[in-house]
């Protein structure tokens, strides 16, 4: 904790705004962002990386989180005070960071892919590290939490970009095969940890939500490769922004029918399964079959 007390010294209203930025490179919307510009625009398989890459880790992550169930540092210590800004969405576990780990799944693939570039690789790289510093500096999480994160984020993501390069479409298969188990273990984890009284309700919420995630892209991957076969084409600047803006939208609409309903635990997990669906399949299929955009 003396790390974070240090960090709390020095803080400054143009840092608290800084780290706060900084922050939101580790956030889902930016991750989605990425993912979809350059699966819609630019890389299927880069792109494909990408996402492999987050749920892979983001799955372990999770699965450590409720685990081990390590509470947030101004619990631990209540002499620690964090900004105030970031502690609406500090409510879960702290143990490992899963912002660091959004961050790292998304900038470790994009600092490789862009290796030849040197600067732009390193400018991933300070990314990362600004992410990672931004979750101390705010209070909401400890070095062990952020350093645990990446460690776990880049062996998996390494593990997926070697093996996707060398076997192409076989490690394709295998990837989303476990990560298909691993959604679904999840859940079933979290519902004997939610139904035994060891961790809340909300934290099954989460395991859901995830999974969900993770099935819409493993099932869309499976059946994009199969009946959409899309390539991304290299439009103008003009017509690749139209295509985002109506994938965008869509992505939007899917998302927002939680306003549609009350909490219900099924109809949650059906509302990210759609939302991935629609950006790995649906989008694509309709843009392959259309040629509008």
């Amino acid at each position: 904790m003396e790390f974070l007390h240090f960090l709390e010294s020095i803080r400054s209203s143009f840092g608290n705004v800084f780290f706060s930025a900084c922050t939101v490179l580790g956030s889902e919307i930016a991750l989605i962002a990425l993912f979809a510009i350059n699966y819609w625009c630019v890389d299927k398989r880069f792109a494909y990386e990408i996402g492999s890459s987050y749920f892979m880790s983001g799955l372990l992550v999770q699965g450590i989180k409720i685990t081990f169930r390590v509470p947030r540092p101004f619990v631990q210590d209540t002499t620690l005070t964090p900004v105030e800004s970031a502690v609406s969405g500090a409510t879960g576990y702290s143990f490992p960071s899963a912002h660091t780990q959004t961050s790292a799944s998304a900038l470790i693939p994009t600092a490789y892919e862009y290796r030849k570039h040197r600067l732009f690789s390193a400018f991933c790289i300070l990314l990362m590290i600004l992410t990672a510093l931004s979750r101390m500096y705010l209070g909401v999480h400890t070095p062990a939490d952020v350093i645990a994160a990446f460690l776990l984020t880049l062996v998996s993501t390494s593990i997926i970009i070697y093996t996707g390069r060398k076997h192409g479409d076989k490690a394709v298969d295998i990837t989303n095969i476990i990560l298909t188990a691993g959604a679904v273990i999840s859940v079933i984890y979290g519902a004997v940890l939610s139904t035994k009284g060891i961790i809340e309700y909300k934290y099954l919420t989460d395991c859901i939500k995830s999974a969900g995630a993770c099935l819409g892209f493993t099932v869309g991957i499976f059946f994009e490769r199969r009946y959409a076969d899309f390539t991304p084409s290299h439009h103008s600047f003009g017509k690749s922004a139209v295509r985002l803006l109506i994938g965008f939208l869509g992505t939007g609409l899917f998302y927002c029918t939680k306003l549609l309903y009350e909490d219900i635990l099924f109809l949650d997990g059906l509302r990210y399964f759609l939302t991935v669906f629609w950006i790995t399949f649906l989008y694509p299929l309709i843009i392959k079959k259309t040629g509008i955009i």
